[in-house]
């Protein structure tokens, strides 16, 4: 047995009440109109009132309201298909923004980002390198060095302030933006993100061995944020490389004068 479609019982219970309606008024109007024309209005003329108002408002009205409803229904439709394309839209532009595998921005956006901050604030500029990550790869395989990317960058969305800009700007390379107050506030975030790194419970999967994860973080930071942001990173740069020098897990970080002071010695 074939079901019936609730929007066609709908249909014929409003195009019934339409021609109910359409024959009662044209007895209506025949019960005034034709004795005032001089007439007499008979059964015959009644069975004719209702007979024509019901074959031609009944399949008139029941075709207006299922073309209405189809109508409803591609509107709709097509409001359900935009909701998903905007959703569909919305993540494509995200992970265009966004690393693949840790999923921080990407090199492009980050510095797209970086390039938006504010000039008359203070803040510190990370450039971040983890320790010896060839090594990572060459003795656990590289499935264990993504997943060592991946913890890495969830200790930085921990560790910063929700405001902070982070990136991958390179394989084992990040750089990080915070809006932090005072040099001593960003010297503490970047030791915290180092103590909890070195904590980082990874294991090889196939020996069962521990993989040791360590980074190196150069910083700088300014009172006032530099006109060419890039400059920041330069500097943050410059004291990684200091503290790559010193060894693994160091944070070194550098004010202008500081930097200035280093680079006159050299």
């Amino acid at each position: 047995m074939t079901a019936v479609s609730p929007w066609g019982g709908r249909i014929f219970l409003r195009a019934i009440a339409v021609a109910v309606a359409s024959a009662a008024g044209s007895v209506l109007i025949a019960l005034i109109a034709v004795p005032a024309i001089g007439g007499s209005f008979d059964g015959n003329g009644l069975l004719m009132c209702v007979v024509c108002s019901v074959l031609i408002s009944g399949p008139a009205s029941a075709f207006h309201f299922r073309q209405h409803d189809r109508l409803l229904a591609a509107h709709r439709a097509v409001k359900d298909l935009n909701a998903s394309l905007a959703a569909a839209n919305a993540e494509l532009a995200e992970r265009a923004t966004r690393d693949g595998l840790s999923g921080m921005l990407n090199r492009s956006e980050f510095y797209r980002q970086l390039a938006a901050v504010p000039k008359n604030g203070c803040g510190a500029f990370y450039a971040i390198d983890m320790d010896d990550f060839k090594l990572v790869n060459d003795w656990n395989g590289h499935l264990v060095g993504d997943e060592a990317i991946r913890r890495v960058a969830s200790v930085f969305t921990l560790v910063f302030d929700a405001e902070a800009l982070i990136g991958r700007t390179g394989g084992d390379e990040f750089c990080i933006f915070a809006p932090v107050a005072s040099r001593a506030e960003a010297e503490q975030e970047g030791q915290a993100a180092i103590v909890a790194i070195a904590e980082l419970d990874l294991v090889n999967p196939h020996t069962g061995r521990p993989v040791q994860i360590s980074v190196s973080i150069g910083y700088a930071f300014f009172e006032r944020i530099p006109p060419e942001v890039k400059t920041g990173v330069n500097m943050a740069d410059q004291a990684l490389y200091e503290a790559k020098r010193s060894g693994r897990g160091r944070l070194i970080g550098y004010t202008a004068r500081q930097l200035e002071a280093v680079q006159a010695s050299v």
